[in-house]
Formats: C-alpha cells, sequence, structure tokens
C-alpha cells in the first residue's frame, strides 16, 4: 500500500497510483505483497507501475527498499524480483537511492517474543542462520540522512545491525528476558526443500513454494 496524507493507492491496481503523488516529491517505496497475494501482482508489477509514473510525474528523489544478497539467489522468486526491480529503477533515469535490508527487529517480537510468553511453540531450521536484525526506526532514520547526501545518490546500500543472530541466539535471548524456557519446533532445512519441491507440482501452491524458496536461503545466512 502507497499512502500520503492525501491520498491512498493499491499497487495490485495501477490505476490508483497517478492521485497519490500529486505534490509529492520524493518516494520511499517500502511496500511490498501480502502472504496471500501473488509475489509478482505487487513486488514486480506493481512496482514497475510506480517507478513509471514516478518518472511521469517528476519525482524528485525515489527510495528503493531492497533485500540484502538478492543478486546472488535468481532462483528466489522474490529475490530475483527484488534485484529485477533494482535494475529497473536503475535504467528508469529517476534519482535514485536503493537500500538493501536484512531482517526487521520488529518481526522478532510476533516471531519469538510472544509465543514464549504464551507458552506456545515457537519455530525454527537447524542450520546456523545469522540475520544482522535492525530496528525499523534506526533504518528510517539512516534513510533520511542518505536522502540528505547527495554522494550516495544512485548507489546501492546495505543496512544492517552491529550483530548477526543465530535463531537459536535469538529464542535463547528471549527466554532470559520472559524467565522461562521455550518450546521449540525445529524443521531442518531439507524439509523445506522438499516442501518447495513438492509444492512445484500444483499451480495453486506456486506461491507458496517461492516463499518457502525465500526461507530456504534465508536460513544459509
Amino acid at each position: 500500500m502507497l499512502k500520503n496524507i492525501f491520498e491512498q493507492a493499491d499497487l495490485s491496481k495501477p490505476e490508483t497510483i497517478p492521485a497519490t503523488l500529486v505534490g509529492v516529491h520524493t518516494v520511499i517505496d517500502c511496500a511490498t505483497g501480502r502472504p496471500e497475494e501473488p509475489i509478482k501482482m505487487v513486488d514486480w508489477e506493481g512496482k514497475v507501475a510506480l517507478i513509471q509514473c514516478a518518472k511521469a510525474m517528476g519525482i524528485q528523489k525515489y527510495v528503493f527498499y531492497s533485500i540484502h544478497n538478492c543478486d546472488k539467489h535468481p532462483e528466489v522468486p522474490l529475490m530475483e524480483i527484488k534485484y529485477c526491480t533494482e535494475k529497473f529503477l536503475k535504467d528508469s533515469g529517476l534519482t535514485h537511492i536503493i537500500i538493501r535490508l536484512c531482517g526487521f527487529m520488529q518481526g522478532l517480537i510476533g516471531q519469538y517474543a510472544v509465543p514464549i510468553l504464551e507458552e506456545k511453540s515457537v519455530w525454527g531450521t537447524d542450520a546456523p542462520t545469522r540475520i544482522a536484525y535492525m530496528d525499523t526506526q534506526d533504518i528510517a532514520r539512516l534513510t533520511f540522512i542518505a536522502l540528505r547526501n547527495e554522494n550516495i545518490i544512485g548507489k546501492i546500500l546495505t543496512f544492517a545491525g552491529p550483530r548477526a543472530w543465530t535463531t537459536q541466539e535469538v529464542i535463547t535471548l528471549c527466554e532470559r528476558l520472559a524467565g522461562q524456557d521455550a518450546n521449540v519446533t525445529t524443521v531442518p532445512v531439507s524439509v523445506l526443500r522438499f516442501t518447495r519441491q513438492l509444492t512445484r507440482f500444483f499451480e495453486w501452491t506456486n506461491d507458496v513454494a517461492d516463499r518457502l524458496a525465500f526461507s530456504e536461503v534465508i536460513s544459509l545466512y
């Protein structure tokens, strides 16, 4: 969803975009599709329409949030789309900044902290995953600093936290802060791979397979 204080647009409906950009000089594009939406509809078709509209309406600066290492995993649909969007934005001629993100610290609350407090299962993999999570407020602050620095226009930046955490380290920290043990269910990466291949056989589960591929790659960092 794209918003300003006057209008609201839906990237799955490109015809709603132009009115949102009236009077806007900078676009900070952090939109992405919901889990129930096809990845391509919002994260590719919607972004292409947004970039084209921004170009046509003379937007002065465009910030695009991408994914760390998206250029290294073309086999993962979401990461391939992010990389293709980066290239499309560069070719558009818009004055832009691309920011690749590793992970949001706030996402850990619902994924680990709340289930542990409610004595519910938390899920992880058996891979030594390490992700340098960042607070979304820090990401916002750094983004506005980047917008004021003309020397990084047209460049790709990577925002990452000062430390990369494994899933087990995150769970251990949450256990310590909650004062209770977690009920951990471990899903082997091999199971993710098998499930992804299985869902590829059915057209209606293709998008599930795409998201499983993303989860599998993230688990290898």
